[in-house]
């Protein structure tokens, strides 16, 4: 029975996802056991990120745990905030409501662009309207007759 290695990445904040696992590596003397994670933060802000890596020899038993902390400040960005105002409950109530809405009143604004412009295309053109003539300038009334 030889050494063997298993890591564990976590935190408040963070969804981390094994790529190929977290499986025990087995090594021997000199050889270096490796892990990936595609790490997705969730809330902005200062944060901790954990690896733990234990250590087996044999047994089911770890013989030794080592803890490393990343601390790491996270921000905001526009992504995060449309993300989390979509996923509030307060969103979620009307959710549906306002891309309906939203999406209906284009629809209606186009449908009545789309039937002016055939209208306009349709009617012959008019011809212009006469105008009157102008009058003549009159003297101003002194209100005797």
């Amino acid at each position: 029975m030889g050494l063997s290695l298993t890591a564990e990445l976590g935190g408040d904040g963070f969804e981390p996802v094994a790529i190929g696992g977290t499986a025990d590596r087995p090594t021997a003397p000199g050889d270096v056991a490796e892990w990936q994670w595609d790490v997705k933060a969730t809330k902005p802000g200062f944060k901790v990120l954990t690896l733990t890596v234990r250590s087996y020899y044999g047994s089911n038993e770890a013989v030794a745990v080592r803890y490393i902390n990343q601390s790491i400040q996270v921000d905001r960005d526009w992504g995060y905030t449309l993300t989390n105002l979509l996923g509030s409950p307060a969103w979620t109530a009307t959710g549906l409501s306002v891309p309906v809405i939203l999406g209906g009143i284009g629809g209606v604004w186009a449908f009545l662009r789309r039937r002016r412009k055939k209208q306009a295309d349709s009617e012959p053109p008019q011809p212009p309207s006469p105008q009157p003539a102008e009058k003549a300038e009159q003297p101003p009334s002194t209100g005797y007759l």
